[in-house]
């Protein structure tokens, strides 16, 4: 059902190329240039997306720049780079260190408080469960985040909606948190 809500909450949109592959790796210095769907084991983006990155893997890795909006989904879903529109992400472990231009749309974690953070192995590494936003985040738009246990740093240009059972508050927010 998260993921319908997700992909509705998108709008309409028309991939111009669809990947299905184990591990997908767009490279530091390559453009697509146009929205990409990608279906795989490991997702990881270095290079440059002009348009929408929609991704369903154990592991989506932004590292690179998005002039649209990332929807993904996956055990493991990292925003390190820059992201010009919208993030929608759901996962066991969501890490945002980079840029978001708009809204960010967060769900993932354990949500059952006894567990706490669960160390979960994702394309051979070890990741800890829970939802984190790291210092070094800018959300320019509103942000929803909705987990079990998570830390929120960074900064926030507009609202900040909040719902977790555990959590680390150390962030700027411009407009209202709640």
């Amino acid at each position: 059902a998260l993921v319908l809500i997700l992909l509705a909450a998108s709008g309409t949109a028309t991939a111009a190329e669809v990947v299905s592959d184990d591990v997908y790796h767009l490279q530091q210095g390559e453009i697509v240039h146009d929205d990409l769907t990608v279906v795989g084991r490991e997702v990881i983006i270095d290079g440059t997306i002009e348009g929408d990155l929609v991704a369903l893997a154990a592991s989506v890795v932004v590292n690179g720049i998005v002039t649209g909006d990332v929807i993904a989904l996956g055990a493991e879903v990292q925003i390190n780079g820059v992201v010009q529109d919208d993030v929608r992400v759901a996962g066991a472990a969501v890490q945002v260190n980079g840029k978001v231009g708009d809204d960010l749309f967060v769900a993932g974690g354990s949500f059952l408080p006894v567990l706490g953070a669960i160390p979960i192995n994702v394309a051979g590494r070890t990741v800890v469960s829970g939802i984190r936003t790291g210092p070094s985040a800018t959300i320019g738009g509103d942000a929803y985040v909705i987990g079990g246990q998570g830390a929120i740093e960074g900064s926030f240009r507009s609202d900040l909606f909040v719902a977790m059972n555990t959590l680390m508050f150390n962030a700027e927010v411009e407009g209202d948190a709640e």
